[in-house]
């Protein structure tokens, strides 16, 4: 196989790259692999370790003149067999065997050309730049050959290098000078123009002219280096930077020889300049690139296209895979992939083998086995035949911006959710129980549970309800009813707590476990329903999975609005009962409201205020002037005067009048309230009206009904006083008889118990025991006759006699009751103690003074047999009212017998056990009752008994 073409004459190759950069460029391991093989005008090769072609480039295919496929898999040495034995088979067999890059520059027979060759191997193969360096080679055999014509002065010799140079010009895209350092005169070749765009006759023969376009700063950088070579050297080369025709700078290379004399002075200066530009800016152009590579904050790769491996990866993609470069070099690249992504993977090649472009999403797998999501964005890298040989692949990491995006739809989905709860709220006219499923459907549908229940606590039974449920209720199974504290619902109302549960089966208070296992029902959020700790209810979700962690805040928000939504439409439906009940209270009172606002002089009246001032709903006039037309004429004025006076002092409106109804002349009472604004000036009343026809009615027959009586006033008077006469005459002959009858009872009482008695003292002996029996029967019947017969007397004179109150010391007249009762005290035994100082109270000294001996006696009286009596007298203040209380440790009275005891001749026991007439506390309630006061008592059979006497504290003077 022979070569077609030559490669374009020589551009030297980029100088900045080291010989180990050459070779990962070639293997694909250093930076800018593809960029400069596929866009440098070398021509490059790869071969495996068998020296078998596995890549060319377009500007080696050109130079073989035939596709690389066609060259694929074959052994280099088998096409090219003339390359064997040469220097470059030699180097390349020692280059691969020491494993370091080697560079050589050599000429072909077989295709007359100079080539420059690096050979870079690197353990998957070995990769081959080369380059046609020809012309360079011929001009420096011309510099050289000129040269020697100039030391040796012959004319044949020079004149021979002046047809080389002429001829040498002509195809040479640089520029040839020649500089006379004696005359001082440069002669350039037309390289000027294709260099710098000048005309011949633009350019002028001077070193002053070339040396003023070069760049100050390449001028200053190279002066020193350019004059040392001149003192010594025989050549010298420069790179720096030459302003053009359009004042732009291009870098040229300028290389040349250095004439001398026998003496070792300069004559001469021959050289070439060659526009080197491209070389810098692909230079420049691949440091960015491998800049931006390595720099990229995305990830970053190279894949073969025909092995699906990865070749090179940045430093942000191995990050991102949790790899590092050298451990994804050589990895099959699917293997980064899930295998259920694999199948979508595949579904993008038809698009990028067309396009050569690809943008998709996917998941990708970090080498400890978590995936992540990942914007891919691949390109092609295609051959001269359009194959794609490569991809270069920028993987972006987009996990964050795919939590935001959950974010910002879970943020959206609240706030739809929040509006449909709002805009089933707004709809005022809808049952309770009709909003709340409305909620629920929301719930069920913006966060993806599988069902949503709402509880409202009953505000009577005090147990919670269900009013609405959404979604698989037949799932979870909710009771309808559920008091408070019972089941794990109950006690979400109870604790006033939320409750979140990833696996609410788990709970032992859920009866529902089983059946919502079966569903696959686990996920539970439920919520107390509150309002300023007052529950409301109770809303439950149930879900398949877990509720995002910013569901949260949504459920805790929702919460509060379903507990004040509930709230507001239970006051709204309250209010709204409550406001047909007052307009019902209205009407029944035949009442009515009003406005009037003073600024407009639009006046307002409810339906049944028109109906009292005899108009059909909706006829008035709606001003304060058709109001006046409603009142009858004679009160229009006094109606006017009265609402002019209220609005301009500020006070309440209030006047009766007269209207004209369908039922003839009404009466009304009008009253209202002023309102002022900010700045104090009144400008609407507020009031009602009420039809008072019935009162006024019944003032009109009470003024003649006084008239009436004021004429049997005096009649009347005539006759209680009459009557009083008579009752008091009556009353004195009851006294008069009741000491008559005592003086005549007690006389035969006294005989008959002095006879009884003499009996039984002188006469007992002759008397049989039966007789002495009968005696003595008689003498303590006759007692208990002459007892009863006092207490009556006592009784007739609390009740009759005339008592003045004054200040009297309890303490005092304790101690006067117990004196007098000094002997009882000593029988019995009695303890007395008296706690405290006791006060001043209002009272008759005497009456209180009977009143408190016989409570002291019947403490004396009723203890169990062979018991001691125990008294404890004290006294409390309570405002205006002392309560003298007597304590004693008897036989106590049973509660259904306390009424009865301070009636008269009431007896609880037999006279054998307790003797007495039944009449003691009786006079205890009529003394007490007779000075103002009040008697009572508190007692428990077998503990005794706390009777108390509570009479006013006397007002003292200061």
């Amino acid at each position: 196989m022979k070569f077609r073409k030559k490669l374009r004459s020589e551009q030297p190759l980029p100088q900045s790259i080291s010989h180990e950069a050459e070779a990962k460029n070639v293997n694909g391991n250093g930076h800018g692999v593809v960029p400069f093989s596929e866009t440098s005008s070398d021509g490059f090769c790869r071969f495996d370790n068998a020296w078998n072609f596995i890549y060319i480039n377009e500007a080696a295919e050109l130079f073989f003149g035939q596709a690389g496929k066609s060259l694929m898999g074959k052994r280099v040495w088998d096409l090219f067999p003339h390359l064997v034995g040469t220097r470059f088979f030699r180097e390349g067999q020692r280059a691969v065997s020491e494993r370091r890059p080697l560079k050589l520059e050599e000429f072909f027979d077989e295709t007359k050309l100079w080539f420059s060759v690096r050979i870079c191997p690197s353990e998957e193969g070995v990769g081959v730049y080369f380059r046609d360096v020809t012309e360079r080679k011929q001009l420096e055999a011309y510099l050289r050959e000129t040269t020697l014509a100039s030391r040796q002065h012959t004319g044949r010799e020079s004149h021979q290098a002046k047809e080389r140079f002429d001829h040498l010009a002509g195809v040479f895209d640089g520029i040839f000078y020649d500089w006379d350092i004696h005359s001082g005169e440069v002669m350039r070749t037309e390289g000027v123009k294709k260099i710098l765009g000048f005309e011949a006759e633009e350019v002028l023969s001077t070193p002053e002219w070339w040396n003023e376009r070069i760049h100050p700063k390449d001028l200053e950088r190279i002066r020193p280096e350019f004059i040392a070579k001149l003192r010594h050297g025989p050549s010298f080369s420069f790179e720096y930077r030459v302003r053009n025709k359009l004042d732009q700078y291009v870098h040229v290379k300028d290389q040349a020889t250095i004439l001398r004399d026998g003496d070792g002075h300069i004559t001469r200066l021959l050289g070439c300049i060659t526009d080197v530009t491209e070389k810098h800016e692909s230079a420049e152009s691949l440091e960015k690139w491998k800049s931006l590579f390595d720099q990229a904050s995305w990830g970053m790769a190279l894949t073969n296209a025909v092995t699906n491996r990865i070749e090179f990866v940045n430093a942000a993609y191995a990050e991102m895979h949790g790899y590092t470069p050298q451990e994804l070099k050589g990895m099959e690249f699917r293997t980064l992939y899930p295998p259920e992504e694999l199948g979508k993977l595949q579904a993008h090649l038809p698009a990028f083998e067309k396009e050569g472009h690809v943008v998709f999403e996917s998941i990708h797998l970090r080498k400890d086995g978590t995936a992540f999501p990942v914007r891919i964005e691949g390109f092609a890298q295609r051959d001269s035949e359009g194959r794609i040989v490569r991809r270069t692949v920028h993987c972006q990491d987009i996990t964050e911006r795919r939590r935001a995006e959950a974010l910002q739809q879970q943020l959206a989905r609240a706030m739809a959710l929040r509006g449909d709860v709002g805009a089933a709220f707004a709809q005022s006219r809808d049952s309770l129980q009709k909003i709340l499923s409305l909620c629920t459907d929301a719930m069920v549908r913006h966060l993806d549970a599988a069902a949503a229940h709402i509880w409202i606590l009953g505000e009577s039974s005090g147990v919670l309800e269900l009013l609405a449920s959404s979604g698989r209720t037949d799932a979870t199974g909710m009771p309808s009813r559920i008091a408070m504290g019972e089941s794990f619902l109950g006690m979400l109302a109870r604790e006033r707590k939320p409750l979140l549960s990833g696996d609410i089966t788990l709970d032992l208070r859920v009866e529902q476990a089983e059946w919502m296992k079966q569903e696959n029902v686990r996920s539970f959020a439920g919520y107390p329903l509150l309002v300023e700790e007052k529950v409301v209810g109770v809303m439950a979700l149930f879900a398949s999975k877990p509720f995002p962690e910013t569901f949260q805040e949504t459920l805790a928000s929702l919460a509060i609005m379903l507990a004040e939504g509930t709230e507001r439409k239970r006051f709204s439906a309250a209010l709204t009962e409550s406001r047909e009940q007052l307009e019902m209270a209205l009407q029944s009172a035949r009442m009515g409201h009003w406005m009037w606002n003073i600024q407009t002089n639009e006046m307002k009246w409810s339906a049944h205020l028109e109906e009292l001032h005899g108009l059909k709903p909706g006829t008035f006039g709606g001003t304060f002037d058709a109001f006046l037309e409603c009142v009858h004429a004679e009160d229009r004025e006094g109606v006017k005067q009265a609402m002019q006076r209220a609005v301009e002092t500020k006070s309440d409106y209030r006047v009766e009048f007269r209207v004209n109804g369908a039922q003839g002349v009404r009466w009304m009472q009008g009253c209202g309230k002023v309102y002022c604004d900010a700045q104090g000036n009144p400008f609407r009343v507020l009031g009602m009206a009420i039809d008072v026809t019935e009162r006024k009615q019944a003032e009109m027959d009470l003024a003649q009904a006084r008239e009436k009586l004021r004429g049997y006033t005096g009649e009347l008077e005539q006759r209680v006083m009459e009557r009083t006469t008579k009752l008091q005459e009556v009353s004195n002959e009851m006294e008069s008889f009741s000491y008559s009858v005592s003086h005549d009872l007690r006389g035969p009482l006294r005989a008959m118990r002095g006879f009884a008695q003499a009996l039984l003292d002188d006469y007992a002996t002759q008397l049989d025991e039966a007789g002495r029996d009968f005696a003595s029967r008689i003498v303590h019947a006759s007692e208990r006759m002459d007892r009863l017969i006092q207490d009556l007397l006592s009784y007739s004179r609390v009740t009759r006699s005339e008592i003045e109150l004054e200040i009297v010391h309890l303490g005092k007249l304790v101690d006067d009751v117990l004196e007098q009762h000094r002997a009882d005290l000593e029988r019995t035994g009695a303890i007395i103690r008296v706690d405290g100082e006791l006060p001043l109270v209002q009272a008759h000294y005497f009456t209180l003074f009977q009143a408190f001996a016989n409570i002291l006696e019947n403490a004396l009286k009723f203890v169990e047999s062979g018991a001691k009596p125990r008294i404890v007298i004290r006294a409390d203040v309570v405002k205006d009212q002392v309560r003298l209380y007597v304590e004693d440790n008897g036989i106590g009275i049973a509660p259904e017998y306390q009424d009865r005891v301070f009636r008269m001749f009431e007896r609880l026991h037999s006279l054998d056990a307790y003797p007495g007439t039944g009449v003691g506390l009786a006079i205890v309630r009529k003394a007490v009752e007779r000075m103002g006061g009040q008697v009572g008592m508190e007692s428990e059979p077998g503990k005794g008994t706390s009777f108390w006497i509570e009479l006013p504290k006397p007002h003292l003077d200061a």
